[in-house]
């Protein structure tokens, strides 16, 4: 049984090492959308897309790793529609939140997206500090902008070594012995 499983994880790292690959080589598609159109439709079988329509207002909070090492912000987008006037003190409802790694601050203004729609969640502290000032959807998106192929080594090395090791137990286990391949007892004289 511990043969078997040995297989299986290599097997499941091989598969993992050629999705990689695949995902580095291809050329993503992005749906092009408004804010209103996410509003209305929301992102549902969407991976990648080109958000257009969404304001700023400049804040944002920053994305840190637990060793503190700050790694971008996270910002959300309001729909313009929702704000009736410039004197609504009530929070701008919004289902939009944008984590980029690159910068390190953002201005008020319309923004343009064009990024990967991720399932991570924002933590409950972030989701906190953004509730103190907007209304923030029970299903809100967060939207990875400048993002990343996977690597092209990481995936290389996650198909060859396990392949290589899965090839190697398929022929121990499988491979067996073949007639006329017994060993022989040589007896010194």
């Amino acid at each position: 049984m511990g043969k078997f499983i040995g297989i299986f994880v290599l097997g499941f790292l091989c598969y993992t090492g050629i999705t990689k690959l695949i995902a580095h080589f291809e050329d993503p598609v992005f749906a092009e959308m408004t804010i209103q159109e996410i509003d209305s439709n929301g992102t549902e079988g969407i991976e990648y897309i080109h958000l257009t329509g969404g304001m700023s207002t400049g804040e944002y909070v920053y994305n840190q790793m637990k060793s503190g090492a700050i790694l971008g912000i996270k910002y959300p987008l309001v729909n313009l529609e929702n704000i009736s006037s410039t004197r609504d003190t009530t929070k701008a409802r919004t289902k939009i939140v944008v984590s980029n790694s690159s910068l390190d601050s953002i201005s008020f203004g319309i923004q343009e997206i064009k990024g990967k729609v991720k399932d991570a969640q924002l933590s409950s502290e972030e989701e906190k500090l953004f509730s103190e000032t907007y209304d923030l959807d029970e299903d809100y998106i967060v939207i990875e902008d400048e993002w990343e192929k996977p690597g092209l080594w990481s995936g290389l090395l996650l198909t060859i070594i396990p392949g290589l090791l899965l090839l190697v137990n398929l022929k121990i286990l499988f491979g067996g012995r073949k007639e006329g391949d017994e060993p022989q007892i040589v007896e010194e004289s």
